[in-house]
């Protein structure tokens, strides 16, 4: 990863400021929120209440013990609209402040009353507002929650199995999934959610929202998993997800692709391992035939989107030359280079939406993650927030990916061992 300052910036770089949705160069499948998640993120939505607006406006000053404290009680309320506008209140603190010391102090209070609004609330949109608070509570309290995760990883995967409802489902998949990248170092905990989400995918005729959001989960996995295992997923699923390259909704023909990228760039970047993939000539025909893919049924924007997506996705597996993305903030370029690191940031700008650049300025779990730290203000007077300063090169992004692999391993012989006795 690296990082610049020049005065024309291309477009692909996005302003910290503007929407987490207004991408210029990211995934397709990551740009295709619903109209859920705009009003959610949505500064200006007609749903948020007064009372979260008033709220916003003099957070600077709560005392987030006491207000966390107020949520618990908000969301334990019997009406469904006072328990989903307190989720939503939730969500804009968390996205938009880092909170862990808070938090921490009611972390399992609030993870509690949580669990419940999925659990009992017959509302959809109350669970797909609780999923994604789960998720924000983990990505500020960060890594080494394993027990939190065990707790609530059961009730997300029950919305899974049983859930009929697209978005639902799709929340469910998405918050699973990050938790599990956060928090989870169990590698046989981190495959069964991916063979959990590959059967999602392979019926993605019945519901495309939540394939699509089960493609990104496994992507997001599988940027975690040892490469003997990885060679062994990709061969799992290379068959649906090159049939999914066929599939008539734009969406899912990119996020299959991007996956497929992803695999081959991580099993090809390991040294241990002599990848080859005996269909890779027939797969880069079929890629390259939707870069010049001009029917007339698609619209002009889907063949714009597929052309552009393709065209990476074909540079990355026949020229391996791997992507890059920029972010700009406060001046300063970061460039995360390669489908790892951009399937892990676009999971966190999904997640944080317009409150990613105050994590990556104070949440030490991004820094880990994508090797970025903070410059110190000048004498600390200044009223601006710090400038990030990153790392030439994203070594520690690989070894914390290495290190994952390799606790999630020593975890899943040790609980081997445990069993056989």
């Amino acid at each position: 990863m690296t990082h610049s300052t020049p005065k024309n910036l291309l477009k692909k770089a996005v302003r910290s400021s503007g929407k987490a949705s207004n991408h210029s160069h990211t995934p397709t499948s990551s740009r295709n929120a619903s109209d859920f998640e705009d009003e959610v993120f949505s500064e200006g939505s007609d749903s948020t209440i007064d009372s979260l607006s008033s709220f916003q406006d003099d957070w600077s000053i709560v005392d987030w013990n006491d207000e966390f404290k107020r949520i618990i009680e908000e969301l334990s309320e019997k009406r469904t609209t006072t328990r989903e506008s307190t989720l939503l209140k939730l969500i804009k603190a968390l996205s938009h402040k880092f909170l862990d010391e808070d938090l921490q102090l009611q972390s399992e209070s609030i993870i509690d009353t949580l669990k419940k609004c999925l659990k009992k609330s017959g509302s959809a949109r109350e669970k797909i507002l609780a999923s994604k608070a789960i998720t924000l509570c983990f990505i500020t309290l960060g890594a080494g929650e394993e027990s939190l995760y065990k707790d609530v990883s059961p009730i997300l995967k029950n919305i899974v199995h049983n859930s009929a409802e697209p978005e639902v489902l799709s929340a469910a998949i998405s918050a699973l999934a990050m938790i599990c990248f956060i928090a989870s170092s169990d590698e046989f905990e981190t495959l069964k959610l991916m063979d959990m989400f590959a059967i999602v995918f392979k019926d993605s005729h019945k519901l495309t929202q939540a394939a699509i959001s089960a493609i990104n989960a496994h992507g997001l996995l599988f940027t975690t998993v040892s490469p003997r295992l990885g060679r062994s997923m990709f061969d799992s699923v290379m068959p649906v997800l090159t049939r999914l390259l066929e599939s008539p909704n734009t969406a899912l023909r990119v996020a299959s692709g991007e996956n497929i990228a992803l695999m081959i760039e991580t099993l090809r970047d390991d040294t241990s391992t002599n990848f080859r993939y005996d269909g890779i000539q027939n797969l880069t025909r079929s890629l390259t035939a939707l870069v010049t893919d001009s029917r007339k049924h698609r619209s002009k924007k889907d063949r714009s989107t597929q052309r552009s997506a393709f065209r990476d996705i074909v540079s990355s597996i026949e020229e391996r030359n791997p992507p890059e993305l920029k972010l700009k903030f406060r001046g300063e370029v970061i460039t995360f280079t390669g489908w790892s690191e951009i399937k892990q940031l676009t999971a966190f700008r999904e997640a944080l939406a317009e409150g990613l650049h105050v994590h990556f300025q104070y949440n030490e779990l991004l820094h880990d993650i994508f090797d970025v730290s903070l410059a110190p203000d000048a004498e600390g007077s200044s009223g601006y927030l710090p400038s990030l300063v990153v790392s030439p090169n994203s070594e520690l992004s690989k070894l914390r990916t290495q290190g994952m692999a390799k606790q999630r391993q020593q975890r899943s012989r040790y609980e081997s061992f445990n069993e056989d006795d």
